[in-house]
């Protein structure tokens, strides 16, 4: 990249950019943890299992990702659905913004 003597190089994403005051760049931080959950029921049950599992070991649980999903299969039926979830949770000294 090619710049005239005396001007500045400007960064993607700085371009008009203009400093926010103190306090205003504050983000959450939020904690993902795997869990593994079953159900007799179907996938959508076991997904909340997983949520309520989590929620008894921490607090401000904020979303959940499905990573995978199986079945086990007896006799031609299923009988059990179990999901691997990613549950995201809000870190306690962050306000949920």
């Amino acid at each position: 990249m090619q710049c005239s003597p005396g001007r500045d190089i400007q960064r993607s994403g700085s371009a008009g950019a203009e400093p926010k005051p103190e306090g205003e760049n504050k983000m959450s931080m939020l904690k993902v943890i795997e869990v593994l959950a079953e159900s007799d029921k179907g996938f959508e049950d076991a997904a909340q299992n997983a949520v309520t599992q989590a929620s008894q070991s921490v607090r401000n649980v904020k979303s959940v990702y499905i990573k995978d999903m199986n079945a086990a299969v007896e006799n031609g039926h299923i009988t059990s659905y179990r999901v691997n979830a990613k549950i995201s949770f809000l870190l306690d000294d962050q306000d949920a913004g």
